[in-house]
């Protein structure tokens, strides 16, 4: 049995407090902006986790027409309906406005998941206040800070949500001060590894989604993604390395070197990348 509540998530407006997610039951309560949840995003970060006996994660439902309740949790999962108008009262189409709408509808009906599954709330008190007075950013540090060889410098990685996570590693002087940053990634501490220095202008860091590739970054603002697979030269790995580029897996799109490395597979007989460049 789980001993800590550790995620909790925000599945949807449902016309019914049922299970059913099918596009039917769904509820459109309102036009979300790219960026509505990252507010409640950083709310769960900064709370969790609490101890919380047999829940370990919760599932929260915003839900017209219904008394705010929980249901029995299964394999350590809970689902949360949270009561909620049928019609909002004011229109809400501002992103800074739904943010703060999907927080305080999350605290809302947490506070009554508390009492249900008897965990402490405080936690929760202290993480609302915290995104209120961070204007419902979602932002974190990946990994821990690292000094340059001679110590006259350091960097760490920033992680932040933006129409999509974008990723940045940040130098700062001995004192504290800022220096330098770059971004260099669009992935999350899911993808992002660990931060190195190589010497005293470049740092390496790690991908963990792309066996031995990583990313070199200099205190002067460059940045370039190093495929591990890539020196094997085989138009299968090519190929990977040119659809990351293309697509920005997780990485800054290079279009023109990733349709450059397509050519190269394309060019080695490789059929995927043939039908690829048909395509375009």
């Amino acid at each position: 049995m789980s001993k800590f509540l550790r995620q909790i998530e925000f599945r949807g407006f449902l016309r019914d407090a049922t299970h059913d997610e099918s596009r039917p039951n769904l509820y459109n309560y309102f036009e979300p902006h790219d960026n509505f949840l990252t507010g409640l995003w950083a709310y769960a970060r900064y709370a969790l986790p609490v101890r919380c006996d047999g829940v370990a994660k919760i599932n929260c439902y915003g839900c017209p027409n219904t008394a705010t309740r929980c249901d029995e949790p299964c394999l350590n999962i809970a689902s949360l309906w949270i009561s909620i108008p049928e019609r909002l009262p004011t229109k809400i189409d501002g992103c800074l406005k739904q943010q703060e709408f999907m927080v305080e509808l999350a605290h809302r009906g947490l506070k009554h998941a508390s009492n249900e599954y008897r965990f402490d709330f405080s936690p929760f008190e202290a993480a609302k206040s915290k995104v209120d007075a961070n204007q419902y950013r979602f932002e974190f540090q990946i990994g821990n800070t690292k000094k340059s060889p001679n110590r006259s410098l350091a960097a760490f990685i920033w992680c932040f949500y933006d129409h999509g996570f974008k990723t940045e590693v940040v130098f700062t002087t001995r004192d504290g001060g800022f220096f330098n940053k770059t971004i260099f990634a669009t992935a999350n501490e899911q993808t992002i590894s660990a931060i190195r220095w190589l010497d005293q202008e470049r740092v390496q860091i790690s991908s963990k989604d792309f066996n031995g590739s990583y990313w070199i970054c200099d205190i002067h603002g460059n940045a370039e993604f190093v495929f591990g697979l890539a020196s094997s030269n085989s138009p299968h790995h090519i190929y990977m390395h040119a659809t990351i580029l293309i697509n920005g897996q997780g990485v800054l799109a290079e279009r023109e070197k990733g349709i450059e490395l397509m050519n190269k597979a394309a060019q080695m007989g490789f059929k995927h990348a043939i039908n690829y460049l048909s395509r375009l």
